[in-house]
């Protein structure tokens, strides 16, 4: 890697775990910056910057080097719902990095909660004990957040037009 792909991404690893600890309260649904900052960083880096972005990102949560939404970090994020989603948000920013266009979005978007969700079962059920069905877990930890999501994307999208 370039002097400039590595200091791009430290950069984009900052501005992750920033984004992580930047909370907005629309109701009773507190909703963080993350989404916005990996969407924005997968439309406007190259794929392996994001990628290693990501990696760097999830490798010093576990390590306990900066913490995930939630607060948690270290070893016991693989544990927590959050993480679930940290390895959709790895999908999600390598499709989009990669293909940049709506359709991409929306592609990596639907992709992005399978994975998460996905996870998300297979740690409720197998490390938790906690038995949930897949309509209960859509309700919990999806349904609430398409409209969140969708208006975070298109603001995303939009800056990212803009910046060169």
């Amino acid at each position: 890697m370039k002097t400039k792909n590595l200091v791009t991404t430290a950069i984009a690893v900052m501005l992750i775990i920033v984004g992580t600890q930047l909370k907005i309260s629309i109701g009773l649904i507190p909703i963080t910056l993350q989404f916005f900052v990996i969407t924005l960083l997968a439309l406007k880096l190259k794929p392996s910057e994001m990628i290693s972005a990501m990696l760097i990102f999830i490798l010093g949560s576990t390590l306990g080097l900066f913490p995930i939404a939630g607060g948690l970090s270290g070893p016991m994020i693989l544990l927590a719902p959050s993480f679930s989603f940290i390895i959709g948000f790895l999908v999600y920013s390598s499709i989009l990095s990669r293909y940049k266009s709506i359709k991409a979005i929306v592609i990596a978007y639907l992709i992005f909660y399978l994975v998460a969700l996905t996870f998300l079962q297979i740690n409720l059920r197998f490390l938790l004990d906690t038995k949930l069905s897949i309509y209960t877990t859509i309700s919990l930890y999806f349904l609430p957040f398409v409209i969140t999501d969708i208006i975070t994307i298109t603001i995303a999208y939009q800056i990212s037009k803009r910046i060169k």
